[in-house]
């Protein structure tokens, strides 16, 4: 069975992305609850342009939305009963999903895959863009 884009992403980033656990192994740190992801407790979520926003478009299109520049592992529930909406989900949780995004990869990274999406997608990566630009201004100036 071959794996869709989606899933072959969810593998590399739960390899990639994992830290060791004390006493249990290595995983993926959620970034709304700050607590690791063990076995199928989490999922991959498009943080910076989601499924709904490139609905309706051909399936190879809709796959450049799973690059680990848009995209982070999380629990569908965290262990303290957050459950998370579907699809952008709350400010909050979409600035905590950015700053992990923006600690593994940088943020040059991801703006500049925000240009090359602009290619496939004008409009959905220009308000993206826009989006992540004023929440990473904003989240820099949090200790002013």
């Amino acid at each position: 069975m071959q794996l869709t884009p989606r899933q072959l992403l969810k593998l590399q980033l739960s390899r990639e992305r994992s830290t060791y656990v004390p006493g249990k192994a290595s995983a993926p740190i959620c970034p709304i609850c700050d607590r690791p992801i063990f076995d199928d407790e989490g999922d991959l979520h498009e943080c910076i342009v989601t499924r709904g926003m490139v609905a309706g478009t051909s399936k190879e299109k809709r796959n450049t939305i799973y690059s680990r520049y848009n995209c982070v592992l999380r629990h569908n529930t965290c262990p303290d009963g957050q459950s998370h909406k579907p699809g952008i989900g709350s400010e909050t949780d979409f600035e905590k999903c950015l700053r992990q995004i923006v600690e593994y990869e940088g943020y040059d990274k991801i703006i500049e895959w925000l240009d090359r999406l602009a290619e496939i997608y004008p409009i959905v990566a220009s308000q993206a863009k826009q989006r992540v630009v004023s929440t990473f201004i904003s989240i820099g100036n949090e200790g002013d």
